[in-house]
């Protein structure tokens, strides 16, 4: 169980650093993964390439993170088939069973899968959410952000790639 200290300090750590982008090496490969998603098919990083990714690390008890989730619903409604947006829940063992109904509630459009402590390590040990980042067409990381992002933020890195 979480202490309310925890949560302050967590909370804190993520207003701290929400919207700061943190550069990427140019053409950083993004780490390949195979997560099972919440509907129980299982996702490859690999059978995306070709598309342009927005990866989003995110849990529901999370305030920036279920802010943030109606503009990467309207992306995903406005890319269409040129962006798979794709949220990595790290939620826990204990809010797991929340994920479904708030998918439902905020109508996702796109897929959610089940993050691991391997994924998140993988993604340079993902330390606040949300967390995203935009992989292009080749499987390359173009973009990571930390905390909340303004949805044009994401445009402006996705329009370049497409």
């Amino acid at each position: 169980m979480f202490s309310l200290k925890r949560i302050l300090i967590s909370a804190a750590v993520v207003l701290f650093t929400a919207g700061i982008i943190y550069s990427v090496t140019p053409n950083e490969k993004a780490p390949e993964f195979e997560l099972e998603s919440v509907d129980g098919t299982v996702l490859k990083l690999a059978d995306l390439k070709g598309k342009v990714v927005l990866l989003d690390f995110w849990a529901t008890w999370c305030p920036p993170c279920r802010a943030a989730v109606p503009d990467l619903v309207e992306l995903q409604a406005e890319y269409g088939e040129n962006l798979v947006v794709v949220g990595i829940s790290l939620d826990s063992d204990q809010t797991k069973k929340d994920v479904k109904p708030f998918m439902e509630q905020y109508g996702i459009n796109y897929p959610v899968v089940w993050g691991t402590m391997n994924t998140a390590k993988d993604y340079g040990n993902i330390r606040a959410i949300p967390t995203s980042f935009i992989v292009d067409k080749e499987g390359n990381i173009v973009g990571k952000w930390v905390g909340m992002v303004e949805k044009k933020v994401y445009k402006e890195t996705i329009d370049k790639l497409l």
